[in-house]
């Protein structure tokens, strides 16, 4: 069974809840996000148990109209960020 899920990026700006677009995560595959997506949007993953690919997904492969029902299973993920030192502040405890 193809483990996969739908990430939905939001405008970071107020209203942050105003989805910008979805983007269809497959299996082993790999989601690199950096400059504007980085810093401009929030992104979640909606808790569903199965997940509507249609034509708001931005790289679904699927006609006008159209719409396919996947079904949910575990998946795991690995998230590895690189965060800059933002602060020269040295506190002693």
């Amino acid at each position: 069974m193809p483990v996969h899920l739908v990430v939905c990026w939001y405008y970071s700006s107020p209203p942050p809840s105003r989805l910008k677009f979805k983007v269809l995560v497959e299996r082993r595959s790999l989601l690199l996000v950096k400059d504007d997506l980085y810093h401009d949007y929030l992104h979640g993953i909606e808790e569903v148990e199965e997940d509507v690919v249609g034509p708001d997904v931005v790289n679904a492969n699927v006609g006008v109209g159209e719409r396919v029902t996947v079904r949910r299973g575990t998946r795991v993920s690995l998230t590895i960020r690189n965060v800059p030192k933002t602060s020269k502040l040295k506190i002693q405890l």
